[in-house]
């Protein structure tokens, strides 16, 4: 199966899912694959940030024994996430397909570090 054809089939969550991350609450791990600084700025209340760069190096900081949700800036880096998680043990991940803006949007609890 040619590459292109596999990433379109991940699962990968669209926009109007926003709703579920910001319930998102026991047995779901919100993964902000955001930079450092992106992160500091702003992100969502209880999100683990793992910049999509250095996953692999910290593949520890994920749980695997829950349902993981990756989300980012504009989508792009939460969907290249999920192929990465799954290559390195996290089997129930999905990305939010929308902008870090659509989550708050949508009501996300925000918190700033």
């Amino acid at each position: 199966m040619p590459l292109g054809r596999r990433l379109e089939t991940l699962d990968v969550l669209g926009q109007d899912v926003g709703d579920a991350i910001c319930a998102a609450g026991a047995g779901t791990a919100l993964v902000d694959v955001r930079t450092a600084d992106e992160y500091a700025v702003s992100h969502v209340d209880g999100a683990t940030n793992v910049d999509i760069r250095s996953l692999a190096a910290n593949a520890d900081m994920i749980p695997t024994d829950s349902n993981v949700i990756s989300y980012c800036g504009s989508g792009h880096r939460a969907g290249m996430s999920v192929p990465a998680m799954h290559v390195v043990g996290v089997a129930t991940s999905k990305a939010y397909g929308g902008s870090y803006d659509s989550l708050v949007e949508a009501g996300a609890t925000v918190a700033a570090s």
